[in-house]
């Protein structure tokens, strides 16, 4: 008597990576069964698709393996990081890209600022150019970015100060000529000060250099008068030639009347050194 024995499959399902979520369906089977899979990625995947011989539907999550042989199939999952954009003020303007991205990929980024406001950077870790309204965004991680917006400034007499300014420190905002003024005499004019967010009717209140020491071959220590809630970059160069300053350290002025700061040099060597206001901090 011929005796028949129903030939079993074997069919192994993976994740792939085993963190990116679960699969199931794995086990054995009768040959040619249509053996159901199915995929769930984790947080922070998405589900990428079946490697494998025999798989009825690869981009679906839920599909079938045929058995005519043992198989071994693998739900592939991809890591992907939110991106999630904000504008300050709300009322300055609108902002775009958000999303869930893959990893290492570099979406786009807009922003448009609101009448009356302009857009002054993007704030937070990966972007590609901060000071540019439309730009990208190394997805490496979460982001969160901040669009930062501000009032457009009014100056009526074009003389390079903010009549709000002006108003605020004794000046006339309908005079273009008391830019070039000096009322405290520290050698300031009132433009200078403006741009370094010094007061111009205190003569103790101005931006300059008090000490440059060379510490060793490689570091200087730099002191110079500052004010507080203020960003300053340190650049130095060996010539004047055009282009050729440097910027070797930023910091945040101190609560007090002066900044200090350790800065390396730049190939052991300098020539010039000088203080530049990046941006008051809220601005």
């Amino acid at each position: 008597t011929a005796q028949f024995v129903q030939i079993q499959r074997t069919l192994t399902v993976l994740a792939d990576p085993v963190e990116g979520g679960t699969v199931s369906g794995g086990g054995t089977f009768d040959d040619g069964t249509e053996a159901p899979v199915a995929a769930v990625a984790g947080d922070g995947f998405r589900f990428d698709g079946w490697q494998g011989e025999g798989v009825a539907d690869p981009d679906s999550a839920n599909t079938t393996v045929s058995l005519d042989s043992d198989r071994e199939v693998r739900a592939s999952f991809v890591r992907v990081w939110a991106l999630t954009l904000e504008a300050l003020p709300e009322d300055g303007g609108t902002v775009s890209g958000d999303g869930l991205f893959d990893d290492g990929t570099s979406p786009v980024i807009g922003a448009v600022a609101a009448d009356g406001f302009q857009f002054v950077r993007w704030e937070g870790d990966g972007v590609q150019m901060a000071e540019a309204p439309e730009t990208e965004v190394a997805m490496t991680a979460d982001r969160m970015l901040v669009a930062v917006f501000e009032p457009v400034s009014v100056d009526g007499d074009a003389d390079g100060l903010a009549d709000d300014w002006e108003r605020e420190n004794g000046l006339d905002p309908n005079d273009p000529t008391d830019a070039e003024s000096d009322v405290d005499l520290d050698g300031r004019t009132a433009l200078a000060e403006f741009h370094a967010r010094t007061d111009p009717n205190d003569p103790l209140s101005l931006l300059e250099i008090r000490e440059v020491a060379r510490l060793d071959s490689e570091e200087l220590r730099v002191v110079w008068s500052s004010v507080p809630d203020v960003i300053y970059t340190i650049e130095m160069t060996a010539d004047l030639m055009p282009d050729s300053w440097m910027t070797v350290g930023s910091v945040e002025g101190s609560a007090g009347t002066e900044t200090e700061t350790m800065v390396s040099t730049v190939d052991g060597s300098v020539g010039l050194v000088r203080i530049v206001v990046f941006r008051a901090l809220g601005e």
